[in-house]
């Protein structure tokens, strides 16, 4: 038997942590990955790139995304912002209940402050998936 879940949602956790207490301890896939799967848990995204977890892998925090150089990053306890010469160009969302400030992903702006991509990060401080927008978003 497997487990197979669409999202990890708090609602599939409470399920999966059920069925563990009772004994079920199936293989468990979640079809959308959001990079904070529990390490028991795997995904097609997991399976297909063989995805390894290192003991030194450490979460990606605000100050360590890569912007371009004397670009600005100011953080607060629910977001920062990526800044150029005042003019804002990105922002960095933290992930929700979990750890303090671990980046789960970032929205880039253009100069006119469109939404032009965001990059997806595990857990693991991985950027593991990039979605680009085109102007009409």
């Amino acid at each position: 038997m497997i487990n197979l879940f669409e999202n990890y949602n708090q609602e599939t956790q409470e399920l999966h942590q059920s069925l563990k207490r009772a004994g079920y301890n199936h293989f468990t896939i979640v079809i959308n990955d959001d990079g904070f799967l529990p390490d028991d848990v795997t995904s097609p995204y997991r399976f297909f790139t063989a995805y390894q977890i290192y003991e030194d892998d450490t979460p990606a925090f605000f100050n360590d995304i890569d912007t371009p150089p004397f670009w600005e990053i100011k953080g607060d306890a629910t977001m920062a912002t990526i800044t150029d010469m005042g003019e804002l160009r990105g922002k960095i969302f933290y992930k929700e209940h979990y750890k303090t400030r671990v980046v789960s992903h970032v929205e880039w702006l253009d100069s006119k402050q469109r939404l032009r991509s965001v990059d997806y990060y595990t857990k693991e401080g991985f950027k593991f998936a990039e979605t680009v927008y085109d102007l009409l978003g």
